[in-house]
């Protein structure tokens, strides 16, 4: 990255949830006369701003509008009102970043600059040659690639919908071998059917935003994977009128689990009872609260669903009881794309996804009453999320019991076994040996080979 032009950062905000970052940042909006766009992730967030902010701000959303570029390239073209809001994807889609000039640009608890996507498909020559340019080999098995926007064949501008996560973004990264050729006819390259499924990693150049006034504010900022892409991009500012706790967060929560063991994809599937078990006993044994899943399995609790990704969320302040039996843990694929081009490990990224979710889920509760001093029950499916919370947990036995202690071991051959061997001794927490499984080393594993790996260690 060419940082010759990094005259100027990036600023941020960082303060707990509920100090009132919001509302201190409205409150200085109305007392000065200056320009402001606010970006929110959610429209619900949106409409509480909007709300508070009242004549002196423009919306625009694809609530209430039919093209959210165009009528925002309008207005940044002729203002209409001195605060505009908007969502975080609006305001990607901003590419003339000089109508951004004359504003003072606040990202309200908006932290992702990535996404991850996985496309099953056959049309290769047209991702190869039609939606993608600018090829680069990264790795053995990885390369870089730049979108294409534009479009002059409407049957190519159809399929680019698909792929319309594009446009949100300016970089990527695929699994080279998707572009395997295994010959030509004529001129025409013919492509391997043995792998049609495309992974991406998507990310945004956060450096094109230098020179901008423009501020992130978010809990813990520092251990977002924005700010630990590229740290020197930001500096960090105050923000005043932020509220003190009366009493902290740890003594205000209790905190209980139900697995030793963590809760994955791979755990889901070979204890495929656990999560009921769990539900029924949480719906047996409290009442009054509110509780979030992943997406196949909203319905299972009595409880009040709300979306596992709660940013921001004002209305569950009388709940004193919360449930999270999430796993938003990166696959070993997304894992080794941020590895190779951000340096990130599979810890930063559960960090930052899974255990930064679940606090901020645990904040919708009245703990975001920053003088109340009531406990917070809190049940989550595993100890290492518990953990994540508080130091002082209570586990609720509810007799689960692991099938992943439960395998017969594959013929692996014995230079095979000897290097699990030597990783099971090496490294001493799952989450190590898990960075070390999708490293370049282990290329030669099948997945099950690799799954072999995971139980084995699991079981040491």
């Amino acid at each position: 990255m060419n940082t010759n032009y990094l005259s100027k950062k990036i600023n941020y905000i960082s303060a707990d949830c509920g100090a009132g970052k919001t509302y201190s940042l409205t409150q200085m909006i109305q007392r000065t006369d200056d320009r402001y766009i606010i970006v929110q992730g959610t429209l619900q967030l949106v409409e509480q701003t909007k709300s508070t902010l009242g004549e002196i701000c423009k919306v625009i959303t694809s609530k209430d509008s039919d093209s959210v570029e165009n009528d925002l390239h309008a207005f940044l073209m002729k203002p209409t009102h001195r605060v505009l809001i908007i969502t975080d994807k609006a305001f990607t889609r901003i590419t003339d970043l000089s109508l951004l000039r004359q504003w003072k640009i606040y990202l309200d608890d908006v932290v992702n600059f990535h996404s991850y996507n996985v496309i099953n498909t056959e049309k290769k020559y047209e991702v190869e040659h039609q939606l993608f340019k600018d090829f680069d080999s990264l790795s053995k098995q990885y390369l870089t690639a730049k979108a294409i926007t534009e479009f002059s064949d409407d049957l190519v501008q159809t399929m680019s919908t698909r792929f319309g996560f594009i446009q949100d973004y300016d970089h990527f990264v695929m699994n080279s071998n998707f572009f395997d050729k295994i010959g030509k006819s004529g001129n025409t390259d013919i492509y391997s059917t043995a792998n049609n499924q495309l992974t991406i990693l998507a990310w945004i150049n956060i450096a094109k935003y230098i020179g901008q006034d423009i501020t992130f504010m978010a809990n813990k900022f520092e251990e977002s994977l924005i700010y630990k892409s590229d740290p020197k991009l930001f500096e960090e500012i105050n923000l005043d009128g932020m509220l003190k706790r009366k009493v902290p967060v740890q003594n205000r929560l209790k905190v209980y689990y139900f697995s030793e063991e963590r809760f994955s994809r791979t755990y889901r599937n070979n204890n495929p009872d656990a999560l009921s078990k769990v539900a029924e006993w949480i719906n047996n044994n409290v009442c009054e609260y509110f509780y979030t899943t992943n997406s196949d399995n909203k319905n299972i609790l009595n409880g009040k669903y709300i979306d596992p990704i709660s940013r921001g969320m004002n209305s569950y302040q009388d709940y004193t009881k919360c449930v999270w039996l999430v796993s938003m843990k990166p696959s070993p694929v997304e894992t080794k794309q941020l590895e190779l081009m951000f340096k990130l490990t599979r810890e930063e990224v559960v960090q930052a996804r899974e255990r930064e979710n679940l606090y901020q889920f645990v904040q919708r509760s009245n703990l975001r009453d920053y003088d109340s001093a009531e406990i917070i029950e809190v049940y989550v499916f595993d100890k290492e999320q518990a953990l994540s919370l508080s130091t002082d947990i209570n586990y609720i036995d509810i007799g689960l019991s692991s099938n992943n202690n439960k395998f017969e071991p594959l013929n692996l051959c014995n230079t095979k076994k000897q290097r699990l061997k030597r990783a099971k001794k090496k490294f001493e927490t799952i989450e190590k040996f898990s960075e070390w499984l999708s490293t370049d080393t282990n290329n030669d594993l099948s997945d099950r080979e690799k799954e072999h790996f995971i139980k084995s260690y699991l079981r040491k």
